[in-house]
């Protein structure tokens, strides 16, 4: 067996997603060392992809080998907190104004969250001013996910988030202040330009007015999932957004 690298090893990668497929170039300069990954998009695409890389520097680095199959899967079908029953009663959604608006947080960037008209609406029966097709892409997601259907006739919100690329938060009203969060990948297809869409994860969001938004129930991707709470909302939270409008 080839003797084992000591030395800390600086490790250069980046990853991209189109429809299609997704990709991940990884690099170790002081091993000369450049791979290039391809894999057909799926909903585990990036979970895989980062199988592949692990294994790939456990390789060449001639490192024991890892589990890394087990990890990440482990990671991706982690059980978050247990969820209450559903709501036979749910609380009216708060109005309208209370969530649109502009909301920061200094990692994440601005959310200028919007009302997304139902599909009748965005199809010429409203003034909404919200665009026709991406409204139609919005509706699609949440119809198609892989994870809860949502009742798309519920009140509806999306933020783009223009520090994540092309990611966007959907918002869609559950039971008084909470949401449910939706985090979105949307893009043009190259042949006809119309905006298409899938969900990448999800959460719970907490509106609390004048305030901000706080998110729950693993907006962040982290090891901690913490379930959502009405009271104290900004210092419970996973990611609290200020409300800046």
């Amino acid at each position: 067996m080839s003797p084992q690298i000591t030395n800390i090893c600086l490790q250069l990668r980046h990853g991209g997603v189109v429809p299609g497929i997704t990709t991940q170039i990884l690099r170790v300069p002081s091993l000369g060392v450049g791979v290039m990954l391809a894999i057909e998009d799926t909903d585990f695409s990036i979970a895989l992809l980062q199988v592949l890389v692990n294994r790939v520097l456990d390789d060449i680095m001639h490192l024991e080998p890892t589990d890394w199959e087990e990890i990440m899967v482990t990671r991706l079908f982690k059980e978050g907190p247990e969820k209450g029953p559903a709501v036979s009663s749910p609380r009216p959604a708060p109005a309208s104004d209370i969530v649109v608006g502009r909301y920061n947080h200094p990692a994440y960037g601005v959310m200028d969250i919007q009302r997304v008209p139902a599909i009748s609406q965005s199809l010429g029966g409203s003034h909404s001013t919200f665009p026709d097709e991406l409204a139609g892409a919005i509706h699609s997601a949440l119809n198609s996910s892989r994870f809860e259907q949502i009742n798309a006739t519920r009140e509806i919100y999306y933020a783009p988030m223009p520090r994540f690329w092309t990611q966007g938060v959907i918002f869609t009203h559950f039971d008084g202040p909470l949401f449910n969060v939706s985090v979105t990948m949307i893009q043009d297809r190259v042949d006809t330009g119309t905006p298409i869409s899938r969900i990448l994860g999800t959460g719970t969001a907490v509106f609390v007015q004048g305030k901000g938004v706080g998110m729950f129930e693993g907006f962040w991707q982290g090891n901690e999932v913490i379930r959502a709470v009405e009271e104290d909302v900004a210092s419970h939270a996973e990611v609290w957004f200020d409300r800046v409008d």
